[in-house]
């Protein structure tokens, strides 16, 4: 008799020896391996062992139901990528609604269809050998993106040294005053400088780009005035503009906070605002402001010469080459957008850019809307009452507890972006649970204002000593817990 090409493993798990029959030789019949379990428990240890493609599931069974079974096979890593089906007698909606929620991905009713069943155990194994293929795929190109990203790590790191020290000579050469080189021979070499110097700011490019694309690079985000900071890239760059004869407005209002990297938000400013200084002529605008209705998001607008549509849909991808020469002659290594979109997307963001060729262009940097949430420590439901009074104005979220092992607890489930705390707390003072968040690594950035209604030196002191960034005495006054406040969360100043 001809076999039956093999088409995967099943394991059937039914308390009663007349489905397991029916279903096993069906099974076989269309070339499917069966294993055979009577138990919840049993069905465990086989398909822990066995590994099997499919499990057929009844939900009705002694010791531990179908439902258990299910739930237990998804809590093991070993078996909870298997897919199930479950043999149900039970046609309430309910029922089977509950089934699916948990995992399983089909259900059989029972009297069994031959052909209902065999169509839908082949269906879900098939598809389960097709995920496994796409997973081996992904598994195998994420590799190989690991091996690219190491090996341009390594080779770039690895030319740096040599080309700094062959410019460092040329540079000596150059700037030799007691064996002057022929003006000729100066220009040459003037030249060979030149393009070095950019070929090292390539390599350290490349460098940045592979150290965010391997996660060597960890966010550290906190609240940032977006004004002060446009402000300060802006008076960095103040000179490269002022020789180019742009001018930067900064029309971004006094109280745009974003939730984001300082250091990496800078570094995306910084090369969007130098761009676009590069590519505009003497007397151009460059304008940055928050446009309306689009969340957290900085608009970087310049007057200069545009963008070519056939370019634009590569402007952000480092492996296509769309360096263009700016309109003072200054050339570019292609890599800055890659390297900005790059930040953006390991800081939750995104960028991108509107253009018209001879009109200028329009820059966007998006970021996730934060609302600030404070988690307040106070033991008193008055001096509660009072604080988030003082706080009802500003928009924040605002988390209570009345102690600091409550307070412990809770942040172990949220990562509040301020903790005002008071110094007298029942069960464990202000000054352990200072001590306790400063000692957590997950908390131990968290910005707290320590409380207290004693207005002595020595208690500001010790909070400030133990980790606090600030102090209020009490009565709290609204014209100065505000302030104090926003120097954290970054809504105004």
């Amino acid at each position: 008799m001809e076999s039956k090409k093999y088409q995967g493993s099943v394991l059937i798990v039914d308390d009663t020896p007349r489905n397991i029959q029916i279903l096993g030789s069906s099974l076989r019949q269309h070339g499917f391996l069966v294993s055979v379990a009577q138990s919840g428990e049993q069905a465990l240890e086989i398909a822990g062992k066995a590994l099997p493609d499919l499990i057929l599931l009844d939900i009705m069974m002694p010791g531990i139901d179908g439902y258990q079974t299910l739930s237990m096979l998804k809590e093991n890593d070993l078996t909870a990528h298997i897919p199930v089906i479950f043999i149900t007698a039970v046609v309430e909606k309910d029922e089977v609604v509950k089934g699916l929620e948990m995992g399983a991905v089909d259900y059989i009713t029972k009297p069994f269809n031959s052909r209902e069943v065999i169509s839908r155990v082949s269906t879900h194994v098939n598809l389960k050998k097709s995920n496994e293929i796409i997973l081996e795929e992904r598994n195998r190109a994420v590799e190989a993106t690991r091996l690219k990203d190491k090996f341009v790590s390594l080779v770039a790191h690895d030319l740096r040294t040599p080309f700094n020290t062959i410019l460092g000579f040329m540079n000596m050469v150059y700037t030799d005053k007691d064996s002057e080189l022929n003006p000729q021979h100066k220009m040459l070499i003037g030249k060979a400088i030149e393009n070095g110097n950019r070929l090292v700011e390539m390599i350290e490019q490349l460098l940045d780009l592979s150290r965010l694309q391997t996660g060597s690079v960890i966010p550290e985000p906190r609240f940032i005035n977006v004004r002060r900071t446009i402000s300060a890239v802006g008076w960095d760059l103040s000179q490269a503009a002022r020789d180019k004869g742009v001018t930067i407005t900064n029309n971004i209002p006094d109280d745009l906070g974003f939730y984001t990297d300082p250091n990496l938000f800078t570094e995306v400013a910084q090369n969007i605002i130098a761009n676009a200084i590069k590519f505009t002529r003497k007397g151009g605008v460059i304008t940055t402001y928050a446009p309306d209705d689009c969340g957290a998001c900085l608009a970087v607008e310049d007057t200069g010469i545009g963008i070519p549509a056939s370019i634009l849909p590569n402007l952000f991808k480092h492996e296509v080459k769309t360096t263009t020469t700016g309109t003072g002659g200054e050339k570019g290594t292609g890599l800055g957008l890659p390297f900005c979109a790059e930040i953006m997307r390991i800081l939750g963001g995104s960028i991108s850019v509107e253009s018209e060729q001879g009109k200028g262009s329009v820059f966007y940097i998006r970021l996730p809307h934060v609302k600030p949430m404070i988690l307040l420590v106070e033991d008193e439901v008055e001096d509660r009452k009072l604080i988030k009074g003082v706080l009802r104005d500003i928009n924040v979220e605002i988390v209570e507890v009345e102690n600091g092992r409550q307070a412990l607890e809770k942040l172990e489930t949220v990562k509040p972006h301020l903790v005002i705390l008071d110094i007298m707390l029942p069960l464990m003072s202000g000054y352990e649970l200072l001590k306790a968040i400063r000692r957590n690594p997950a908390t131990k950035n968290i910005p707290v204002i320590a409380v207290s209604v004693s207005g002595k030196a020595e208690t500001s002191e010790k909070a400030i000593q133990l980790g606090a960034n600030d102090f209020v005495s009490k009565p709290i006054s609204i014209h100065d817990l505000i302030p104090r406040i926003k120097r954290f969360i970054s809504l105004g100043s």
